[in-house]
Parts: C-alpha cells; structure tokens; sequence
C-alpha cells in the first residue's frame, strides 16, 4: 500500500521523534524497514537524516548506526547513481560503516564501485566490518552479477609477479560463499555465457579456490590477441605448477606451424613455471634461426622471472652492443642467485665494466654469493672507484667475501669514514682485537650516529670482555635519554615519535614555525591517535607532554638553522636501545651476574623487562628462575603487569614441537588400549536411554549393512528431539464488556533427549562405515549443516577426527580426505591442537597440502602451514617453498609503508615456517628476508 508519499511522510514522522529513533532500536529498525518497502530508493534520504545525528568514531549508539542495521536486517534497498555520487563524497569514517548498506544491492551498477572502493581501499577498512558475512547468494543471477563486479588487476603481469589472484580483503567473501560460488563458476562455461568479465572472473575465482576443473576449462578458450580472457586462460598453468606436464607447452614452443603469439605464450609458462629454458633455446637455435632474435629477447624478457645460465652469453652480448640505458641491466643481479663458478666469472667481468650500475648490481650479487674468489677484485674496485655508491655496496660484498685479515681494509677506513659501521662489522666478525681501543671510542662517543654505536657494542660483544666490553658498558648504562616522560614498559612515545623525527622533517617544520601552542595541539593529538589500541595504554596527557617535549627540543638544538637538529634527538631517543645492546653483550660474553646486576638497579621498567628477556636467552634452570624472582622481587617494578607476564613466561617449560616420532609413539599408544565391543542393541539403547560412556575407545561389531544403514538413518539430525519447548496458558479476566483472555503466560517444558549421545553416536558411526554407504549428514555436517555454520563444522569434524586417531586409523582419515577435503583441510589448524588429531599426520597430506598452499584466504595459509609443521621429512620441503613465498607475494614490494599490521593469521603462519626444522632448505629465504 504504500508509496513514495508514504515513506516521505514516515520519514518526517523519525525525523519528528529523534530521541525515541536513538533509544528504541526496534522502533527506529522498523520504521527504516517500513520507509524502504513504501520506497526502495531512499536510502540517500535515510543516511542524510542519519547523519544529522552526532556520529559516534566508535560507534553503536548514534542515529547512523540505527539507520544501517535498520536498512541491513530485513530491507532489499535499490541504490540510485545519486546515492552512489554521495556515498563517494563523504569521510572515510563514515563510508567504511556504510558499505553493508552499498551491499544489500546486488546489481553489478552498485556493486561494482563499492568492491573497487573496498578494493583501493583495503588497507584502511576496519575488520569488524565482516565482509564475509556480507554477501548471502540467493540465485545464480546473483552471483554472476557479483562476478561482473570483481575488480581487476591493472595486468596480468601483476597476479604472476606475486602467484596470486590478488582479490585482497574480497577474498573473504568468495572463500565463506565457496561451495555456492563455485558451482556457478563452471556453470556460466558449461552454459556459453558470453560476458568476458563474468567468464574472467569465473575463472580466477576457480583459481583462488584451487579447483583443477579450471585447466580443462582453460584449455577450451580459444585463443585470441588482444583477448584479456584468453591470454590469462594460457597463464592458468603457472597457478597449478604441481598439476601440469609442462613437456606439452616446450612442444608447441618448437612447434614452427603454430602462430608465434601462441609459441611466445607457452616460452614464458615454460620459464614461469621455473624450467630451464636452456635446452629449449638450443633446439631453437637449430630449427627456427629466422626468429633469432625474438627468442633471444624474450629469454632476456623472461630470465627477469626465471634466470637461466643459457641467456648470459645473450645478455652479455646485449650488454656489449647496448650497455648504456639496457633494460636488461637487472639481469646482472638475477644470474647472480645462479650456483657455479662461471656465474662468478661473469660477475667479476661485471666489475670491471666502466657502467656504474653494473658494478653495483654485481656487487649486490656478490654480497649473497660470499665466494672469497671475489675479494681482491673488490678490493681492487674499492681502491680506484670515487663514487661512495659504489664503494659502499663493494666494500659491503668484500666483508661478506671471506676476508681473514683486517689489516687488508686499513687504507679504505682512512678515505671513508662513512665506512665506519661495517668496520665494526668486521672487527666483529674476525674477533680482531688489534682495533678494541677503536671500537671502545666509537662505542662511547655520544656524537656518533646511534646505529653506528650500537654496532660498535655488538663488535665489542664478541672480543674478550676485559679487551672491550668491560671498559664501555659503565659509560653507557649511566647515560640518561633527556626524554624522560615517557615510562610507559614498551617506551610507546619512543616508538611513536622516532620515525617521525626521522621522516617527517617538513610536517614538524610546518607546526614548528606556527608557534608551542599550535605545534603541540597538533602532534599532542596525532600522538593521542598512534597510541591507541596499545596493549597497555599510554598514561593519560603524556602525547600532549611529549608534543611539548619535542618542541623545547628541537628549539635546543636550533631546528631548523641546524640540520644535524633531527640526529641529534634521534641520538638521544636511541639511547635505550644502545644500552639494550649492552644487555645483549653480557650474556653473549656470559656475565649473567651483570645482568642480573641491571635487573636490581633498573630505574625503568623498559629496562627491567629487556633485562629479564636477555637473562632468559641463557641456559637457566629451575634454581636459576627462583633467583630471578627474588631479584625482581625487590625492585620498584614488582607489581607490574608486564613484569608479571615475562615472569610466567620465563617460567613456562619449553615446549618443543611435536615431532613425527612423538606423533608416533601416541599413535601406538592409541593403538594399545583395550578396545571395547558395541553390538547394534547397544547402539540403540544409548540413543533410548540417553545414557553412554564416551571415555571408552569402542569398535562396531562386524553388523549387516542393513542394521548399519538402519543407524545411519535414525541418527540423521533431523530426528533429534526438541530440547525445550514453550506451552502458553491462557488466563481468564474480566472487562467492562464481559469476560475476556487476559495476557498469555509461556510456561518452558524442557524434554530429556540427551542430544550429546546422539552428537557422540553419529561421528562413531561414521568412523566405521566399512561399506562405504552413502551418509548425507555426515557431508553436510562436516561443512556445518543446511547454513554452513562454522560452529557445528568444528564441533562436528573435530569429534569424528578425535575418533580416527584414538582408533588409528589413518587410512580411512586419508580416504575421508580425498572426498571431503574442501570441508577438513580449512579447519585442521584448529583440530590439530588435540592430540588425537595429531597421530593421523604423516607424508601422505603432503599431496593435499600442495593443492591447497595457493588457496583460500589467509586462515587457509594459516591451516596449510599447521599441517605442515607435523612433517619434518625431505617430502615437505616444497610445500614450505610454495608456503614462504605465497606469504611473501602477500606484500607490495614497492611500497615503503608498513603492510598486514593486523593479519593476526599472516604472521602466525610466518612465525610456524620459520620455526619449521627444514625452513634453512627453501632456497633464497636468506635473501627475500634481507632486502624485503
């Protein structure tokens, strides 16, 4: 019945009734929810009035809020292009809380630019918006409009550089709607659907989630220049690299009768997919010498990627004909990583070039190669080159080349003083006493840079205590930073100001010149900002005083007349991490006594707590830990919380890994136990009775299928009783007109079912379906039911795992694997913390774990990686490969921002592959953490 009026009139009515809209939430959801069903398109009228209201940063009270989940609950709102241009037109704040709105229109005209505005900006959206319950599919249109308005990459060239699709924060929604999703991917090939950007779309999503169905699909796409569906259909193999018999693709590269578009695209998966393409450009050289000059190019091309030992007489000759501006010169650095002799003769021809960026590239190579061949080349290039550059990065390259004498060096410290830092590198390295007086001025000079002390200490630490480190500590430990406000146990402010004093000179110049008041209103609030969200807060008008603090300082050291004004205070800021090198000298030379000596006389609680971590570092024992405790005991710092924790933290045992043989050794003692014999009229008396022993570890007899499947039938979910359930009893009264029924009283009648028995019953069951009968609730509870509810997926699948292990049986584990991975694998990392689930773990998931290392979101990379860490035999050794570089192409190599602060799964599963015993065998490893 209603209208346009209606809603309008409705809308003036909330707007009449402001304070009931804020404090009767079910009044303000239904008015907003009767507005849109008289007119679906005034959600721009509604989010106007919403924002009238006072808008709350952190929010569930203000009149915006009542308007979101009032439009998000129950409405089908109809986004106009109007609507849209507002959207884009408001702060970020507010658009952030608005997106669910944006998504409660389905069609790819509002979708699409709201999944590129969350696209662009995915960095900054808060995870409590919970895309993925964003987004419920209720027909295949649907879906392909979703898919119509994924955004794309800018190229190709971008998902192979980081081997992922690069969905970003969507790939939330698409892993949560997966088993919808998917079915509808290779419907729209099956059905001749003609839009490229669904069919594309369709084709990465596939990808993402790893089904191998997309390589057939792949297959069937012609091919087409200038086709962004075709080209990316033909890089599909690079996304299945343990799938694919790549022999098919070097064929059709020595196929002289096929297009060259279609030779050049099979060339780079073949290099791509990290295949010597050496072998391949010897058999061209003979069949195809017309095209000589498009193979050598596109082997240049292509060893950027993939570098191969065959294209460095091409790019040598490249180099000779071009040297300046050739846009191969980074090859220089990727033959580099090559292994053999005749790569470092290569890289020593490099060093005599008169370019100087090939010196310096081959110099960055032969800091990684550490071949002492190199040396006296370096050496000799550090000698006759002016360029600090260059000298740098050789002077660098030599350290790291084997050098045994010091004394080689002495020449090249007199001319570069700015070489300083990696001459304590070096006196550090070859334990060169001869130069301890050298490295004692350095390390208490207060002038000098703090990196370069605190380098100077680390040298120090590993020279005789009494040659160094006895006579610069006492110094050091009695410096006092003059930024003395800041006492929070992590020193936050430190943290919080440094990298601006160190970054952010023309912002401070900017506040500087306006005057104290206006440069501490500024920075004192800024400060107030970074420092939320700390574990421990900072005490309360510390930003403002830190602010001020800042302002008396840089006026001392007359900012901005002076420009060393920001080392300065960097130098004094630094302080305390000079003396934590101090620390870490102690115990490096095992003066524990010292530290222990800090630990009593610590006047911060940073210092107590660096000291207590680096006397932990040591072997200690239980007698070592009561000592610790009486010593920290008697500080001032006694009752912190941080204090507390390190404490317990400390006196924890070390837990070790589980390993293969431990797994084992549980798995046997699975084994051993007593079985107990259940008959089919057990069975069905526990299900009337509500009554059973769940410690046993039971065994089925051998019953007939019939009886089996007559249990499979009378434990299906749907015949569970009801818990609890309500009767209503009327009451009479008495009105002016007569009787009448005055209000219902629900009475609450609970029934006994013992639902648990049954929950218990159904995994058992399940474990022991020798006849492979065909149980529909044991799929559709491993997934989590009709709603796919993560709950009931775990509770379920952890129950029927537990059961496989405590009956080791681990082959039925494998074969329910094969058929139900999409619902096991993505939770194992939550059911291996039971050690049942545990013993099932050895080299044959080594397959599923390489299908999964490249899918799903990062709580699968988290998974993958937990699985992964049970295995500690050679056949794991790609799978940690594939693992440490999926999570390295997580990050944008050319951004200098900070990236994934809050990826709590991306850094645990950092954390499990670097722990892993066989993490040192992925090649490279070294090098990506270096320079990334």
């Amino acid at each position: 019945m209603g209208n346009t009026e209606t809603a309008n009139v409705l809308l003036k009515y909330a707007k009449n009734n402001t304070v009931k809209f804020k404090e009767n939430y079910q009044w303000a959801w239904r008015m907003v929810e009767a507005i849109l069903i008289c007119e679906p398109t005034m959600v721009e009228e509604l989010i106007s009035f919403g924002l009238d209201g006072k808008i709350n940063d952190n929010g569930k009270e203000d009149r915006l809020e009542r308007v979101i989940q009032g439009i998000c609950i129950k409405s089908q709102p109809v986004i106009k292009p109007s609507a849209m241009s507002f959207f884009m037109k408001l702060p970020s704040k507010v658009q952030y809380r608005l997106i669910p709105v944006f998504f409660k229109d389905k069609r790819r005209e509002v979708l699409t630019p709201i999944m590129q505005f969350i696209y662009e900006k995915q960095a900054n959206i808060d995870s409590k918006i919970y895309l993925n319950q964003l987004v419920k599919f209720n027909n295949s249109d649907e879906i392909n409009e979703f898919l119509a308005s994924i955004p794309m990459p800018s190229t190709h060239g971008k998902m192979l550089l980081h081997n992922s699709i690069l969905f970003g924060i969507l790939e939330s929604i698409i892993w949560k709607e997966q088993n919808t999703i998917r079915s509808q991917c290779i419907s729209v090939f099956e059905q001749n659907c003609t839009d490229e950007k669904i069919l594309l779309n369709a084709l990465r999503v596939l990808v993402f989630l790893q089904d191998d169905r997309c390589l057939t699909i792949a297959k069937q796409i012609p091919f087409k220049k200038d086709s962004f569906l075709s080209t990316f259909a033909g890089f599909i193999p690079l996304f299945f690299k343990h799938k694919v018999d790549f022999e098919e693709y070097r064929m059709r590269v020595l196929d002289v009768e096929l297009d060259n578009e279609i030779r050049l695209q099979a060339f780079f998966v073949l290099s791509a997919a990290g295949i010597d393409i050496g072998q391949t450009l010897d058999e061209l050289e003979k069949i195809d010498e017309g095209s000589a000059n498009i193979w050598d190019f596109s082997a240049l091309m292509f060893s950027i990627q993939n570098p191969s030992k065959r294209v460095i007489p091409i790019f040598e000759k490249s180099f000779e004909d071009s040297p300046e501006n050739n846009p191969f010169l980074i090859l220089i650095n990727r033959f580099g990583e090559l292994d053999g002799d005749d790569v470092t003769d290569f890289l020593l021809r490099m060093l005599r070039s008169r370019l100087s960026e090939a010196n310096i590239l081959a110099c960055l190579s032969l800091q990684n190669r550490r071949d002492k061949r190199a040396l006296p080349a370096l050496l000799s290039l550090i000698r006759e080159s002016n360029d600090v550059q260059i000298v740098q990065t050789a002077l660098v390259a030599a350290i790291a080349s084997g050098p045994d004498n010091i004394n080689e060096f002495m020449d090249i410290w007199e001319r570069f003083p700015e070489s300083y830092l990696w001459r304590c590198v070096l006196i550090g390295r070859l334990r060169a006493s001869s130069d301890a007086d050298w490295l004692c001025e350095i390390a208490i000079d207060k002038n000098q840079h703090w990196q370069l002390r605190r380098t100077a200490v680390m040298a120090a630490s590993r020279l005789p205590f009494e040659l160094a480190l006895e006579k610069i500590y006492l110094t050091i430990m009695g410096e006092e930073s003059s930024f003395k406000i800041d006492n929070h146990p992590s020193l936050i402010m430190h943290n919080i100001i440094a990298p601006l004093v160190l970054k952010e000179g023309g912002a401070l110049l900017r506040f500087y010149l306006r005057g104290e008041d206006a440069f501490v209103d500024f920075w004192g609030d800024l400060f107030k900002e970074m420092s939320q969200g700390a574990s421990y807060p900072a005490p309360e008008g510390s930003e403002k005083s830190t602010a001020t603090w800042l302002f008396h300082k840089l006026t001392e050291e007359g900012f901005p007349k002076n420009q060393s004004a920001q080392d300065s205070i960097l130098n004094d800021l630094h302080i305390p991490i000079v003396q934590a090198s101090i620390l870490r000298g102690f115990r490096l030379c095992n003066r524990i006594d010292l530290i222990e000596k800090y630990i009593m006389e610590a006047n911060s609680e940073w210092l107590l707590l660096r000291s207590i971590c680096e006397w932990a570092k040591h072997n200690y024992t239980d007698a070592d830990i009561d000592r610790l405790k009486k010593l920290v005991a008697k500080t001032s710092f006694q009752s912190s919380v941080c204090v507390k924790n390190v404490l317990s933290n400390i006196s924890r045992p070390i837990v070790s890994k589980t390993s293969q043989s431990d797994i084992y050794k549980t798995f046997q003692t699975c084994n051993l136990e007593p079985r107990v014999t259940l008959h089919f009229q057990d069975i069905i008396d526990a299900i009337d009775s509500g009554r059973f022993k769940y410690d046993e570890n039971y065994s089925i007899e051998n019953m007939s299928k019939d009886k089996f499947i007559y249990l499979v039938n009378e434990l299906n979910p749907s015949n569970d009783y009801k818990i609890s359930h309500d009767i209503n009893e009327p009451a009479i009264g008495f009105g002016e007109s007569g009787p009448l029924i005055k209000e219902m009283k629900p009475i609450s009648i609970s029934a006994n079912n013992e639902n648990k028995v049954r929950k218990y019953l159904r995994t058992l069951i399940a474990t022991f379906n020798k006849y492979e009968v065909d149980i529909p609730w044991h799929k559709s509870l491993l997934s989590g039911g009709a709603g796919h509810h993560d709950h009931i997926a775990y509770e379920y699948g952890l129950g029927f795992l537990r059961l496989l292990g405590k009956q080791g049986n681990m082959d039925m584990f494998y074969s329910e694997l094969e058929k139900y991975h999409y619902d096991i694998l993505p939770r194992m990392d939550k059911y291996l913390s039971d050690p049942l689930v545990k013993c099932l773990i050895d080299d044959r998931i080594v397959p599923y774990l390489r299908r999964y290392v490249n899918a799903g979101t990062d709580k699968m990379l988290l998974s993958v990686c937990s699985l992964a860490s049970y295995l500690d035999s050679p056949a794991v050794d790609q799978v940690l490969s594939d693992l440490f570089y999926r999570w390295y192409n997580k990050f944008d190599r050319a951004s200098k921002d900070t990236q994934h602060n809050n990826n709590r799964e991306l850094w645990q599963s950092f954390n499990i592959l670097k722990k892993h015993p066989r993490f040192k065998v992925i090649c490279d490893y070294d090098v990506i953490l270096q320079f990334n």
